[in-house]
């Protein structure tokens, strides 16, 4: 269940938005943001804000960094950095 959770987290960030990465993944919308929190649960992060019940990528998955450092390390649910915080 963690990898399918991983996987929709990066469609999400790939396609921009919960409802693309369920049509992408052939998932209902309520589906991927319930795999979303699931995974926030998990790693003991909020990966993205929901103002109006929009998701929006908190600051450090936001970043793309051409190495893998800080940001990267900050919005992987696997990390051992992230899972620290």
């Amino acid at each position: 269940m963690l990898s399918r959770d991983i996987e929709i987290f990066r469609t999400v960030m790939t396609s921009g938005s919960a409802t693309r990465a369920a049509r992408v993944l052939g998932l209902s919308q309520p589906a991927v943001s319930m795999a979303l929190r699931r995974l926030e649960q998990r790693a003991g992060l909020e990966l993205f804000q929901r103002p109006g019940g929009k998701l929006q990528p908190r600051p450090a998955c936001r970043a793309r960094p051409k190495k893998k450092g800080r940001h990267a390390r900050a919005c992987n649910p696997l990390s051992s950095q992230s899972r620290r915080r």
